[in-house]
């Protein structure tokens, strides 16, 4: 509302008329500060992924108004004991190389304006480890018959608690067994094992630590298929958390028939220079009357004394 004097008024000599155009400045500019809601410092968005073979490159998209960021590291997700791994700096990209395979990093970014500092979530990472080696071996070919497997495994670091899991023979007549009876070297894995027949898995349970320096031998037994020649299980995995998964090749559980010989007919020459039979196929040689016997990748021969 206007304020308006009679003419003729004798107005106070405190009282300043202005006039009717006047445009009122800003109250910021008026008082000298912004009068605006102080929203305060934003979180720091952070990111980790895999640098190298032994680092983490750790980055955020930065902060509207930070004068720094300090990027902490620890294998404590509460974050006990930090260590800085930079500071002081407004880098939105730091790597940290040096990390040890199999042990989980936890990450965070702290910003600050000088005055108010804020905290990013935590970010974790693991620089898996390899199993250096990976094998499994058979016993018997023959239907119906009990299997003994030779699991022979070393890891890249110790695992000194977990499991370590075996994954693809199933093709089993052997039923599902929470407390199938292994045997480990030094008791490593105890004396069972979880067995599932539809996946083919056993399930290790770490009793005492897997040595890195030295191989670990289990051993178990499992039925082979009823019907023979089965082609048995390929694509034989082993896995162990804060591991890559390792492969495991060749043909488990697989069965043949009865052996017969296919050809009497051809001599040693003919016989050795053919690849492309099927695997334990047996021929007689005409010129030598040994017995050859193909195994899939090479002739075996069995001299006639």
């Amino acid at each position: 509302m206007a304020l308006t004097f009679p003419t003729g008024t004798r107005y106070p000599s405190n009282v300043v008329l202005l006039p009717s155009n006047f445009i009122r400045p800003a109250f910021e500019e008026l008082y000298g500060f912004d009068a605006k809601q102080d929203v305060g410092l934003a979180t720091p968005d952070i990111s980790v992924v895999q640098f190298g073979g032994d680092g983490a490159t750790i980055s955020t998209s930065g902060v509207s108004g930070a004068t720094s960021y300090t990027y902490e590291r620890d294998t404590d997700s509460g974050f006990s004991s930090p260590t800085t791994i930079s500071s002081g700096t407004l880098d939105l990209t730091v790597n940290d190389t040096g990390l040890s395979k199999s042990v989980t990093y936890y990450y965070r970014i702290v910003a600050t304006d000088g005055v108010e500092t804020t905290t990013s979530n935590t970010a974790s990472i693991v620089i898996p480890a390899v199993f250096t080696t990976a094998s499994l071996t058979a016993s018997s070919t023959v239907a119906n018959v009990v299997n003994t497997f030779t699991l022979k495994i070393r890891p890249e670091v110790d695992i000194t608690s977990g499991t370590v899991t075996l994954t693809g023979l199933d093709v089993s007549q052997t039923a599902d067994n929470a407390s199938l009876s292994i045997t480990s070297t030094s008791n490593i894995f105890g004396t069972t094992a979880d067995w599932t027949q539809s996946t083919g898995t056993l399930v290790l349970t770490v009793s005492t630590t897997v040595p890195s320096n030295a191989n670990t031998i289990v051993t178990f037994d499992l039925t082979n298929p009823s019907d023979t020649p089965n082609s048995g299980s390929t694509g034989i995995t082993l896995d162990s958390p804060n591991y890559n998964q390792a492969s495991i090749s060749g043909d488990f559980l697989y069965t043949v028939g009865p052996y017969t010989i296919t050809d009497t007919t051809r001599n040693e020459s003919v016989i050795v220079s053919d690849t492309t039979q099927a695997q334990y196929t047996i021929e007689y040689g005409a010129d030598t009357q040994d017995l050859y016997v193909w195994d899939g990748s090479a002739w075996f021969i069995f001299n006639n004394d």
